[in-house]
């Protein structure tokens, strides 16, 4: 039973198959089992870093750079860092959209607007910590897509917890500078709800995205930020117009 790969299997399948049996070598076959070559070790390491490379760069919503930085043309990177923020940017047009809908709101507890910083902030902040762990764990096999229900329940009591958390000190601190419990109980409940969402939204979709078969690292965090964005949004103006009676 001779360990093995097909000429057409990806590189970061060979590589891994490389970690787990820690071998030296690996022989490379053709669809009739006849040998073509082998994988040296050397080789591994230079996917290993072109891998990881590729992952930081979607992580952080670039297009992957096939050319070391000072290399690459001025154009080229221009355009593989624009391509992404262009789709973040009509993303968050929905979060303008929302407050614009709900600015009836706004005029009449302007506090409100007050703590929508705050509130996306932490959002973002959490979903991307929960997106960048599930993606490097998933690129490293610690977890695969069968694992998706523990991870999502995993993911989601510590989404939980800090979102109880964060959301008693949200409200203290609004209720310290508004002095309205109303209005800090809105930005708590809120608060609380969109860490547990985002926790929930970041360790969910790279799954999702490996079992479509697409590059789970394509569900970077400021993509994920930005969804939170807009459901944070929504949570935040409808829990604030119903506890504000608004």
């Amino acid at each position: 039973d001779v360990i093995k790969v097909s000429a057409f299997t990806d590189k970061e399948e060979a590589a891994n198959i490389f970690k787990h049996h820690d071998l030296l070598v690996l022989p490379v076959v053709d669809n009739n089992d006849k040998l073509l070559g082998i994988v040296t070790f050397d080789d591994l390491v230079d996917v290993l870093e072109d891998e990881a490379t590729e992952d930081f760069e979607r992580i952080a919503a670039v297009l992957p750079v096939d050319k070391p930085y000072l290399k690459a043309n001025f154009f080229e990177l221009t355009w593989k860092r624009s391509f992404w923020l262009f789709v973040l940017v009509i993303f968050e047009t929905i979060t303008a959209l929302t407050m614009m809908r709900h600015s009836a709101a706004i005029q009449e507890v302007v506090a409100l607007a007050f703590f929508v910083p705050i509130l996306i902030a932490m959002g973002g902040n959490t979903g991307t910590q929960s997106a960048t762990i599930i993606i490097r764990s998933l690129a490293v096999g610690d977890i695969r897509v069968k694992d998706f229900f523990r991870v999502i329940f995993k993911e989601s009591l510590i989404g939980l917890s800090i979102g109880v958390t964060l959301a008693l000190a949200g409200s203290c601190i609004v209720a310290i500078l508004q002095r309205n419990w109303r209005l800090s109980a809105a930005v708590g409940i809120s608060m609380g709800l969109t860490i547990f969402l985002a926790t929930t939204l970041g360790a969910g979709l790279p799954i999702i995205f490996r079992k479509l078969k697409l590059d789970p690292a394509l569900m970077s965090g400021p993509l994920i930020a930005t969804i939170v964005d807009v459901v944070g949004i929504l949570i935040y103006f409808e829990i604030g117009k119903l506890i504000l009676g608004l």
